[in-house]
């Protein structure tokens, strides 16, 4: 009896976190130019993609041809990249919350998926050394609420007379 239950409340805990529409996402960032330091400021180019099902995130040939932003089927609002450093850290950085609505670049209707690309460049205070991270959108409530997040950590610490880059791709994984 003891073992039944105990799985019966161990389902009931995994059993949100398998949500169907979301497949992975990356989010990477590199300098527009990483050997030219001239000044207290930096470009950066941030760039974010996820694949989800294509039920929820529908997309064809006339929206990549015509460089058109899918929507979830839900209506939630477009994700967000928002600093998630202390205040402080986030305010000196002169990071600014960036709305990242996709653009859709690929689907499969055989493997039911479709994935999207936005990308953005900032002006960052050089030395700046935070966290930004995706919000908002189509990730499942339990997810949200317990501030899971696809997080990227942003370091422009000049090395060698350069500025850094994100490591290589990071692939985080919805079940």
């Amino acid at each position: 009896m003891f073992v039944h239950l105990s799985f019966f409340f161990l389902w009931q805990l995994l059993n949100p976190s398998f949500a169907d529409h979301y497949k992975g996402g990356t989010i990477s960032w590199k300098p527009v130019n990483p050997s030219v330091i001239s000044g207290p400021t930096v470009d950066i180019t941030i760039t974010e993609r996820h694949s989800w099902t294509l039920s929820r995130y529908p997309c064809n040939y006339t929206t990549i041809d015509t460089f058109g932003v899918y929507n979830d089927t839900q209506a939630d609002p477009p994700a967000s990249l928002t600093c998630i450093s202390d205040l402080p850290t986030c305010t000196s950085s002169s990071y600014q919350t960036i709305a990242s609505p996709l653009f859709c670049t690929d689907y499969s209707t055989v493997f039911q998926i479709s994935t999207g690309t936005y990308y953005t460049t900032q002006t960052l205070a050089i030395n700046s050394v935070i966290d930004v991270a995706c919000r908002g959108a189509s990730w499942a409530v339990e997810i949200t609420a317990n501030a899971w997040s696809l997080v990227t950590h942003i370091d422009l610490t000049p090395v060698s007379g350069k500025i850094n880059t994100s490591p290589g791709k990071v692939i985080c994984f919805e079940y």
